[in-house]
């Protein structure tokens, strides 16, 4: 119920001029990969070619949580047990993602 209401108030505007959401159509392409969607909603996030050029065909993680550089360049993108910094609240939490940097299959191999 919640969510038809929410859905009925995207698509009824607020006040004249308000932006709303069409009722039948969709606002994402979903004919296309969600790589290629990620590519283009950050394409403001492209690094310098000399560093893409760099990296190449490594693997990459990003810090703490930039992911849309990963997205934005096509990187090799293997993100930590727990890929967003604030979510490793608890030494058991850090301890998963410190193992993963220690291991063969960390970022950069």
């Amino acid at each position: 119920m919640a969510l038809g209401a929410l859905y009925d108030i995207s698509s009824h505007p607020t006040y004249v001029g308000a932006a709303t959401r069409d009722r039948i159509f969709t606002g994402v392409d979903l004919s296309a990969p969600y790589w290629q969607r990620m590519a283009v909603a950050y394409s403001p996030y492209l690094l310098p070619e000399s560093v893409r050029n760099r990296i190449g065909d490594l693997s990459v993680d990003v810090y703490p949580y930039n992911n849309e550089y990963a997205f934005a360049n096509h990187l090799n993108y293997v993100h930590r047990p727990l890929f967003q910094n604030y979510m490793t609240l608890t030494p058991k939490l850090d301890e998963m993602n410190q193992k993963f940097f220690e291991s063969a299959g960390r970022p950069g191999t």
